[in-house]
């Protein structure tokens, strides 16, 4: 059985942005289609685990983009699961485009959680068969993200309803915009973000205020250390990584 999975996508109006590219929410809710869609076509769809009172949720996510696609280009997303290290289940992806060039690359770190008692289980008992390629995308494991000393700016956002996913929490990929929108202004119109790491702390809900703040760290590139809180400032939601390169 081939434990690589192909889907390809469009890039559509609404995914780009001033500069007339996607930005990175694109290829996260590209990763997010193309690893259910493979899931459910082995029987594992998110349904029928929701039915026998499991479901994923992430741990983090890294991403390092090449290039970022225009509008109405065609791209393609191989993902494929790597080997479980307890009871975390990582999850590799390549996008390239029409032309085979590569695009980006991801991992994601996927815990299969007990919904009723709130803890992991172990993937392979409860997904036998699900085919596993013994290669990853990087070749260093996950690095710690920097404490936030002081936040230099923050901005306050309100959970929609729009925001939840199937379990009723804030879709992974809401986190990562929710992160964008304490950017400076200056870094954002004249720069794309080349790397993101995202650590998952707690799950948001419809109706809750996020502060997402930023701290800039000492680099030659614009590097950003991200801190989503509760309105409380003592709750982390998730704490993100971004490097910046300019636009080209």
């Amino acid at each position: 059985m081939n434990p690589r999975h192909t889907a390809d996508f469009s890039v559509h109006l609404h995914h780009v942005g001033p500069a007339g590219r996607a930005g990175p929410g694109l290829f996260f809710d590209c990763f997010q289609d193309a690893a259910s869609l493979q899931s459910a076509g082995l029987g594992f769809s998110i349904r029928k685990l929701i039915d026998k009172g499991l479901t994923w949720v992430v741990a983090r996510y890294r991403m390092d983009v090449f290039q970022y696609p225009r509008w109405q280009a065609r791209i393609r997303v191989t993902t494929w699961r790597s080997p479980q290290q307890g009871h975390t289940a990582p999850r590799e992806f390549e996008v390239t485009d029409k032309d085979g060039r590569l695009l980006a690359i991801a991992q994601g770190q996927f815990i299969l959680l007990d919904r009723a008692a709130h803890r992991p289980v172990s993937p392979s008992d409860h997904l036998p068969g699900y085919p596993i390629a013994d290669e990853t995308v990087f070749e260093n494991e996950f690095t710690a993200i920097p404490q936030m000393r002081s936040p230099e700016a923050e901005r306050w956002i309100q959970v929609r309803r729009e925001d939840m996913d199937l379990n009723r929490h804030v879709n992974n990929t809401r986190y990562i915009t929710f992160a964008m929108e304490s950017v400076p202004l200056e870094i954002y119109r004249a720069c794309t973000p080349e790397h993101i790491q995202v650590v998952f702390k707690k799950a948001a809900v419809a109706g809750d205020t996020i502060r997402s703040q930023i701290q800039r760290e000492p680099a030659r590139q614009p590097f950003f250390v991200h801190r989503l809180a509760d309105s409380s400032g003592r709750t982390e939601y998730a704490r993100l990584e971004t490097r910046w390169r300019p636009w080209g």
